[in-house]
């Protein structure tokens, strides 16, 4: 979506880092983007994840999510280290009202 592609640097790094974060780290990241880190009653074959470019040209930025409609704001990164590190943070630090 907008300016990523399958083979997008950002996106290959993004896929990378997510394959190697552990099971707890990969339900935070469902959490993180579709608000449950519960399977889908449906499976995953209804469940289709967008990834955008957050729009804005610094890495400073967090990676966020609109959890209606499963879209990854992904800022674009140039080390996978700093991607990996602001993608920790962000579903380490996602708390809603459910898990206060």
């Amino acid at each position: 979506m907008g300016k990523y592609s399958r083979d997008h640097p950002t996106i290959i790094m993004f896929w990378k880092i997510f394959h190697k974060l552990t099971l707890p780290q990969k339900k935070s990241f469902l959490y993180f983007l579709t608000g449950n880190d519960k399977i889908p009653v449906f499976g995953f074959e209804n469940t289709l994840m967008k990834v955008t470019s957050f729009g804005v040209p610094k890495e400073d930025y967090l990676p966020e999510s609109q959890t209606c409609s499963q879209l990854l704001l992904l800022p674009e990164y140039s080390k996978s280290a700093k991607l990996r590190k602001k993608l920790l943070l962000a579903i380490d630090n996602n708390k809603g009202l459910d898990r206060i």
